[in-house]
C-alpha cells in the first residue's frame, strides 16, 4: 500500500542509518562488557605462599625457619683418654713409706765355729707391724735387721711387696737354731718359708749372711 508522506528513497535512507547507528551501540557495549575486570573471588590469588618466597640467604624472609646442621655421631670427635694414672709402687720401683722404727734388743748370732756376730734387731711383734715390715725402707746396716717374733711355731711365708731393698732372711726354731737361709729379691711377690716349722724371722740386708759366713745350724738368740 503506498504512503503518501515523503518519497520512498529518503524513508530507506534514514532507516538504514537507524539499524547501523543501533549496529555500532551494540558492538560498544559488547567490548565494554568483555573488557571489564572481574571482582571479588571470582578469579586465582596471584601472590606466592610465604613458603614459596622464603629464598634463604640474606634476603630470607625472617619468618622462615633455619635450617639446623646436626653432625652425625659416626663423624664426632672421639674423646680424649684419660690420663688419670694408678699408682703401682712395685711396677714404678718407688718405695712407699715404712713405718717408724721400732723397738729395739741387742742379739747375737753363734757360728758352729764359736764366733760371735753381735746384732741390734727391730722387734716386729704386733700384727701390724709384721705385716709391713721392712716394706719401704731405704737401707737396712749391717748388723742390723728386723726380728719377726710370731706367738706361735708354724710356717708363714714371706714376700717382698713394696720392699725396695733386696733382704735375704733367716728361719729360726724356739730353741734358737737357724734352719734355713733364703734370698729375696726386691718388689717380688713370690714367697719364701723354710720346709719345717719356725718360731723367729730375721730379715737383713741381702747377701749379709754369706759375707759373715753365717749358716744354717749356727744359732740366734737375742733379749726380749
Amino acid at each position: 500500500m503506498p504512503y503518501s508522506n515523503g518519497s520512498p528513497r529518503r524513508t530507506f535512507s534514514f532507516s538504514f542509518f537507524c539499524l547501523i547507528a543501533l549496529a555500532g551501540l551494540l558492538a560498544a557495549c559488547g567490548d565494554e562488557a568483555a573488557t571489564a575486570t572481574p571482582s571479588g573471588n571470582s578469579g586465582p590469588a596471584t601472590g606466592p605462599t610465604i613458603a614459596q618466597a622464603a629464598t634463604p640467604g640474606a634476603n630470607s624472609s625472617s619468618a622462615s625457619p633455619t635450617p639446623q646442621t646436626t653432625t652425625p655421631a659416626a663423624t664426632a670427635a672421639p674423646a680424649a683418654p684419660s690420663t688419670t694414672t694408678i699408682a703401682t709402687t712395685a711396677a714404678a720401683g718407688l718405695a712407699t713409706p715404712g713405718q717408724t722404727r721400732l723397738s729395739t734388743a741387742p742379739a747375737v748370732i753363734t757360728k758352729a765355729s764359736g764366733e760371735k756376730i753381735n746384732m741390734t734387731v727391730e722387734l716386729a711383734r704386733t700384727a701390724q707391724e709384721q705385716e709391713t715390715g721392712l716394706m719401704g725402707r731405704q737401707s737396712v746396716p749391717d748388723e742390723t735387721g728386723m726380728l719377726f717374733v710370731f706367738p706361735q711355731s708354724g710356717r708363714i711365708a714371706f714376700w717382698m711387696k713394696d720392699t725396695p731393698l733386696a733382704l735375704s732372711i733367716a728361719f729360726i726354731t724356739q730353741d734358737g737354731k737357724i734352719i734355713d737361709i733364703q734370698d729375696m729379691e726386691s718388689f717380688s711377690l713370690d714367697t719364701h718359708s723354710p720346709n719345717q716349722d719356725y718360731l723367729y724371722a730375721l730379715e737383713v740386708a741381702k747377701g749379709y749372711f754369706a759375707r759373715k759366713g753365717i749358716k744354717p745350724g749356727d744359732t740366734f738368740t737375742f733379749q726380749s
